[in-house]
């Protein structure tokens, strides 16, 4: 007969595992510490370190992180310019809606671990989540790095093991297609469950490479092709002339691929110093092709810089005011529809004196302007790059792993967690908030799995 003992250190908070085998004798026989069930996490992101905490919270379990950089949670850090947009208090269903193409994929980890339950654990963790526009949930202290604290210390708590400098080159499976072993660069780690929350490829410099891809890859899993997601666009010179700095708000913006309508989002955008950002850029950045020989030819985005109007209202509208004010100047006149430097460069577009007083001002041009602020042309120059990317489109097929544990369905024993799957969303907070419920899911569905296959 076997049960779990826990014995924790005084020197640390390091929790270690024994279990007591009571012999026919009745002779109390420890067992040895490294006989207890493994679980090995790859890669100490969000995912990573819930996925870890998730599993060491049920005990009975050796629990390690091999992460590949000297430090955890790199990315992380960066997220939300530094403040941390950690999930979302939205309803599930509406946080579902937010994701692209496989977001149903998420409904069970999301039941399993959902922005509430985010919410409670940080709670937990001396750490309070504000809920801010549109749902969007950050640390009240507003700094990334308390949240990350926050996941270390849990980790700490429940006995994790997180090995830095450690990089994860491939994994090693049984006769039976059951996970054994952990192949680093420094050796083999013996495991009876394995969980990839390497992450993706957005962000090269934190360490993201696309290394879990590799690795799933070897073993049988497809891969989706990856792109980068939620990025800044690069455009010509002359569609950011003079606006650098300049923010749009609540834009529609429209891709049209050789001439044919593709994608419309909407929201805010940001004139840059190399092109154009904000919400409703960086969702429409998804759709945006990989092939580098589309650009700049084939490739135009239409911005509709007041899309609540229609065209026939706003000519009315401006009509309208110009016969309350016709010796007032077209810049004057039309200032309170839109930012002045964005005005200002439509004109300049159409070949419009702004100082032209209304009265002057000729059907024709008034139709021209309508049409460019209605349709302002933008043309990129490149493909979104994975160096600006807050996620990465594509990954892991979810068509190979079980929804309801992360588990992997050509390995038993391997779990995966986070943005190495082919699942990602909108700004706003979904994406961390898949990470983590996918990575708490895991963890959980990955202790279960040892220790219902352990002699305990």
């Amino acid at each position: 007969m076997y049960r779990p003992l826990f014995k924790k250190s005084k020197a640390s908070s390091h929790i270690e595992f024994a279990k007591c085998e009571i012999t026919e004798k009745g002779v109390t026989k420890i067992v040895a510490l490294s006989q207890s069930p493994h679980i090995v996490i790859v890669g100490a992101g969000p995912s990573g370190l819930i996925a870890a905490i998730a599993a060491a919270q049920r005990g009975g379990t050796r629990v390690t992180i091999l992460e590949k950089n000297s430090d955890a949670g790199r990315k992380l850090l960066l997220t939300g310019q530094g403040r941390c947009n950690v999930t979302n208090f939205s309803p599930n269903p509406d946080i579902i809606a937010h994701f692209f193409d496989t977001g149903k994929f998420l409904y069970k980890s999301l039941h399993h671990f959902d922005a509430e339950a985010l919410r409670t654990f940080f709670a937990s963790q001396n750490l309070r989540l504000v809920e801010q526009e549109r749902g969007r949930a950050f640390p009240e202290t507003q700094k990334a790095k308390d949240v990350l604290a926050a996941l270390l210390s849990a980790a700490v708590a429940t006995g994790v093991e997180i090995r830095y400098n450690t990089s994860v080159t491939d994994i090693k499976c049984d006769e039976f297609g059951r996970l054994k072993a952990i192949i680093t660069a420094d050796g083999t780690v013996t495991a009876d469950a394995c969980i990839i929350a390497v992450g993706g490829c957005s962000y090269p410099r934190t360490g993201s490479s696309g290394d879990g891809y590799a690795i799933a890859e070897r073993h049988g899993h497809r891969i989706v092709p990856t792109c980068a997601g939620l990025a800044p666009i690069h455009t010509t010179v002359e569609d950011i002339f003079e606006l650098q700095g300049v923010s749009v708000r609540d834009i529609r913006l429209t891709l049209k691929m050789a001439g044919h309508k593709s994608h419309t989002c909407e929201g805010d955008l940001l004139f840059t110093h190399f092109g154009i950002t904000g919400p409703a850029v960086l969702r429409i950045s998804r759709f945006l092709p990989q092939d580098e020989t589309m650009y700049p030819d084939s490739i135009q985005l239409s911005l509709d810089s007041l899309p609540k109007y229609a065209h026939d209202i706003l000519d009315r509208m401006w009509i309208s005011d110009i016969s309350k004010a016709p010796n007032a100047s077209l810049k004057q006149t039309l200032k309170k529809y839109l930012p002045t430097a964005f005005l200002l460069a439509a004109m300049r577009r159409c070949a419009i004196n702004p100082a032209t007083p209304g009265r002057e001002w000729k059907k024709a041009h008034r139709v021209n302007l309508l049409n460019t602020v209605k349709a302002y042309q933008i043309t990129p120059i490149k493909p979104p790059l994975f160096e600006m990317a807050m996620v990465t489109a594509g990954g892991v097929d979810t068509k190979d792993i079980d929804p309801k544990t992360m588990q992997s369905k050509k390995i038993r024993g391997l779990y995966f967690a986070g943005e190495v799957i082919d699942v990602d969303g909108d700004t706003g907070g979904y994406n961390l908030q898949a990470a983590f419920s996918t990575g708490h899911l895991a963890g959980q569905s990955a202790h279960d799995y040892v220790i219902a296959n352990s002699n305990l």
